[in-house]
């Protein structure tokens, strides 16, 4: 199966938090398709047979990873892992709650939208 670079962006909250994300799902550059040099580039990075998705905070911080372990916080970690497992199901736009993923709540809040 080929796949190309896709973004989307999900509104994740938490106990008392909003936080716009930004995130990239890039394919293993082997499963690519469409430009050559975007799939050369990704192969040079070393994503050649598996894949990830960059998870971006969109506010001043500007923090950025592809593995969940670097972000050393339950937020970012749970909702990450959360976004790499459920990519395909996830629209654009999607409210990712952590504590609904935990289980601390029966249902995901309310958007503030």
């Amino acid at each position: 199966m080929s796949e190309t670079i896709e973004v989307k962006l999900f509104e994740l909250r938490d106990k008392g938090t909003f936080i716009p994300l930004m995130c990239v799902k890039v394919p293993g550059g082997r499963r690519m398709t469409g430009y050559d040099r975007e799939c050369w580039l990704v192969r040079r990075a070393g994503w050649v047979e598996s894949g990830g998705v960059y998870v971006m905070h969109m506010t001043s911080t500007q923090r950025c990873h592809y593995d969940a372990f670097e972000w050393g916080d339950r937020t970012f970690f749970n909702a990450h892992q959360f976004i790499e497992k459920n990519w395909n199901e996830l629209p654009n736009g999607a409210l990712i709650d952590v504590r609904h993923i935990l289980g601390e709540t029966d249902s995901p809040c309310e958007t503030e939208m």
